[in-house]
């Protein structure tokens, strides 16, 4: 019996390796932003520029110019007996077009990123949470437009 189960866990490690490997994202990033435009609400873009640019490295081959549109709103989520607001809803939505310079074709795409957040009893502890919430879905927006990027950049 113990020699069995030895033979099934040798063919299982063995069968097993189906040599998929994880890409390093970085190593996939073949673009350089040259100018960075950013319009609607001023502390999200902020965070936007930095996680993109902080994965981008000087020597890559192709120039874009970046546009950046965001947008926050602010929506009730739940009410309680007393019509007290308990939650709310937080939707960031980011339009962003790019243009490949020197092709001067113009790209755009559209990425939404919901959360939602509770209300405290104490009013400086709502505005912590909402400010945290709105820390990461930017940190979020900022992942998926770089990968948004690196996948109509390498398309091309």
């Amino acid at each position: 019996m113990n020699r069995n189960l030895n033979i099934f866990l040798i063919l299982l490690i063995a069968l097993s390796g189906c040599g998929f490997k994880i890409k390093n994202q970085s190593e996939l990033i073949n673009f350089n932003i040259v100018e960075f435009i950013g319009s609607g609400e001023q502390r999200i873009n902020f965070r936007i520029k930095n996680k993109i640019l902080r994965n981008l490295e000087k020597n890559n081959p192709k120039n874009i110019k970046l546009t950046i549109e965001t947008k926050k709103e602010k929506n009730n989520k739940e009410k309680n007996l007393k019509n007290e607001i308990t939650k709310y809803e937080i939707t960031l939505t980011a339009k962003v077009t790019f243009v490949e310079i020197g092709f001067q074709n113009e790209n755009s795409f559209l990425i939404q990123e919901k959360g939602e957040f509770s209300v405290n009893k104490q009013h400086s502890q709502t505005i912590t949470s909402e400010k945290k919430l709105i820390e990461d879905l930017s940190e979020s927006l900022a992942d998926e437009i770089l990968e948004e990027l690196i996948e109509n950049l390498n398309a091309n």
